[in-house]
């Protein structure tokens, strides 16, 4: 549903929110069977700093809309980076700043109140636990399915929007 209506004489337009939430998740799991079953392993499409930008672009709109803007970036650095250990550096570096700005932002517009950190705080454990037992098995795997893992997380994510 898209509708107009004049507010201090601007037109605002109000998207719906599901119809643009089950259209990442479509979109999530394009991309996720691309890269999976398409797409060869030596052909990759190489970032020109326009298809850099568009994809940065669109995955701050993502993460404005629906708090999902990590797809986007993992397919950019894992364009953008030389190995495994380049990639997930620059990929937690980049969470960590999107986190601290997108938390700050929203405390500072009253979306995030004290009530909520207990369930940030038990999601912060996960998040923690999930990094050191990824610390010690990823010497163990090799790229091409850390790859593979990643594009599986992405489609997943996909499915769980369309749910």
């Amino acid at each position: 549903k898209l509708s107009y209506w004049p507010k201090q004489s601007q037109p605002q337009v109000i998207l719906n929110y599901l119809f643009l939430k089950k259209a990442l998740g479509v979109f999530l799991i394009f991309l996720a069977v691309y890269y999976l079953f398409i797409q060869r392993d030596n052909k990759q499409i190489k970032m020109n700093i326009y298809l850099s930008i568009l994809c940065i672009v669109i995955s701050a709109i993502c993460d404005g809309l629906f708090g999902i803007g990590g797809p986007l970036m993992v397919l950019y650095f894992m364009n953008k980076t030389k190995g495994q250990k380049e990639y997930l550096g620059c990929i937690q570096l980049f969470f960590l700043i999107n986190n601290v700005y997108n938390t700050g932002f929203r405390v500072f517009k009253g979306i995030l109140t004290v009530h909520q950190f207990t369930f940030i705080l038990v999601g912060a454990i996960g998040i923690m636990i999930g990094t050191i037992i990824a610390r010690k098995v990823i010497d163990y795997i090799d790229e091409k399915n850390v790859k593979k893992i990643i594009y599986v997380v992405i489609g997943i994510s996909g499915i769980m929007n369309l749910l």
